[in-house]
């Protein structure tokens, strides 16, 4: 009966590469952090804010000026930037395809392929 309500041993993980695509736009993440339980091997984010704290310094910061990114991946070149988030060691995104739409489109189509990259190796928030 108690087992039902055994607490869960988080232990850090990083995962070398994991990818999604969405829309024409693709996402690769090298070296991701994020945790992993010792007991079913069940992985979520690095800590509870990971997600929308991922989400804004990548859009935000990371990948500068819309026009900017939508010239370099338009061109067949790919956007890498290393994200660095509180006290994990930085990971590489690289932003490749295609730009079908505006900016809220890319960005809209940029987290549904994340979702997707985090989604291949069963990362639940």
């Amino acid at each position: 009966m108690f087992g039902i309500f055994k607490r869960r041993n988080w232990k850090p993980q990083v995962i070398g590469d994991l990818s999604g695509t969405s829309n024409g736009i693709s996402v690769l993440l090298r070296n991701f952090p994020c945790r992993v339980d010792d007991a079913d091997g069940s992985r979520t984010y690095a800590y509870g804010d990971f997600g929308s704290e991922f989400l804004q310094e990548l859009s935000d910061h990371q990948l500068g000026d819309f026009d900017l990114v939508n010239r370099t991946i338009s061109s067949g070149a790919e956007k890498s930037v290393y994200v660095k988030l509180r006290d994990l060691a930085p990971f590489e995104v690289r932003v490749s395809g295609r730009i079908t739409g505006k900016r809220d489109q890319f960005y809209s189509d940029l987290a549904d392929a994340l979702i997707e990259a985090f989604r291949s190796q069963s990362i639940k928030p």
